[in-house]
């Protein structure tokens, strides 16, 4: 697991993208863009990878919303299961929920959105692994 931190989170298919939050105009959308936002990371439960993702420049948390399965900015945190196989590439997702965040496109503003985790041997499947990488 993860340490508290600030971070930049990568998106391990679609290489030149990072997680970074859009402004009120968009709803606080979270998407993926060339230039990263810096996300304070905050462990809840290292045992169970369960850590809250805050932006400080929106001053906004990262939420996974079920009715529409974007990924927005809110005001309240949700905890959010960081879960791993190798240490070092991450799924984000509700606690034991199998919809995780994916990044299906590549270009510049491309929503996070969740669905159902893709198994190895499909095409794409790398698009719901994330890095954190240390600010």
């Amino acid at each position: 697991m993860i340490r508290d931190g600030l971070y930049s989170i990568k998106n391990m298919f679609q290489v030149d993208r990072y997680v970074a939050m859009a402004g009120e105009d968009n709803d606080y959308e979270v998407v993926g863009q060339d230039v990263p936002d810096t996300i304070k990371v905050l462990v809840v439960n290292k045992v169970l990878g369960l850590a809250t993702l805050f932006d400080p420049m929106q001053q906004k948390f990262i939420w996974i919303d079920d009715g529409s399965n974007r990924v927005v900015g809110r005001d309240v945190p949700q905890e959010l299961q960081l879960s791993t196989e190798d240490g070092e590439n991450y799924v984000i997702h509700k606690q034991d929920i199998d919809s995780v965040c994916v990044l299906n496109k590549n270009g510049k503003g491309t929503p996070i959105v969740t669905e159902p985790a893709p198994p190895p041997g499909v095409e794409g499947y790398k698009r719901k692994y994330w890095k954190f990488l240390p600010n």
